[in-house]
């Protein structure tokens, strides 16, 4: 049970929490991938889904023979990120629309913290959907990433509230690392990965729509 008069702002992550956009990720990097003869591992990379992505992208790439500059690494993100807008039709998943507009209702502070960049994020949605979040925290080229509680703290510092009035929603393990290294109470939607992955959240909701349902029927 989740009690939202102790919770002054909610925390979303993106991809694989409001957004069923694990997938396209992983099949555009390993499109762009192969015209290099590389590619990445699935597990993996959902594993660490929320981590720096430079970091991560030059991890799971060493394996391969050979240096990749970090100018190299910056060029594969712009040519991935590209193609996803190509592909990226604007779904949510149920239940994400109707839990931003019952927030508004009670006054609770609503941001987005994920490690894509700040160009993908406007890129997939129009205005009147990123306006309707308080704060935007975006991945930057040398910014730490989850699981460091950086990305939570600066959520928690923009908009003036104590990380244990914050909820985060989740879907990946370092992102549940990242918020409570921050002091912050944890979601976690079964969405990517399943639930012993997950083991870390302080509660665990198989998709969003049981999350959202569950949050609006305890505060009608």
């Amino acid at each position: 049970m989740i009690d939202l008069s102790k919770i002054k702002a909610i925390a979303f992550d993106l991809d694989g929490t409001l957004t069923p956009t694990m997938e396209l990720n992983f099949q555009c990097w390993n499109d762009i991938l192969l015209k290099r003869q590389m590619q990445i591992d699935k597990t993996q990379y959902f594993l660490r889904e929320g981590e720096n992505i430079s970091t991560l992208i030059q991890d799971l790439l060493s394996r391969y023979s050979g240096q990749i500059s970090s100018g190299e690494i910056e060029t594969l993100i712009e040519k991935k990120d590209q193609l996803f807008k190509m592909k990226f039709s604007g779904e949510l998943y149920p239940g994400v629309t109707e839990l931003i507009n019952h927030l508004k209702t009670l006054k609770i502070k609503q941001g987005i913290v994920t490690a894509g960049r700040i160009t993908r994020l406007n890129a997939m949605f129009n205005i009147d959907f990123i306006e309707q979040f308080d704060i935007l925290v975006t991945g930057k080229k040398n910014k730490l990433g989850k699981p460091s509680p950086e990305p939570y703290l600066e959520f928690s510092m923009s908009l003036n509230i104590p990380p244990i009035e914050i909820l985060v929603v989740e879907n990946a393990p370092l992102g549940i690392r990242s918020a409570k290294a921050a002091g912050m109470k944890c979601v976690a939607i079964t969405s990517t990965l399943s639930s012993h992955h997950l083991s870390e959240a302080d509660i665990i909701f198989k998709d969003f729509l049981s999350f959202s349902k569950s949050l609006i029927s305890n505060t009608d």
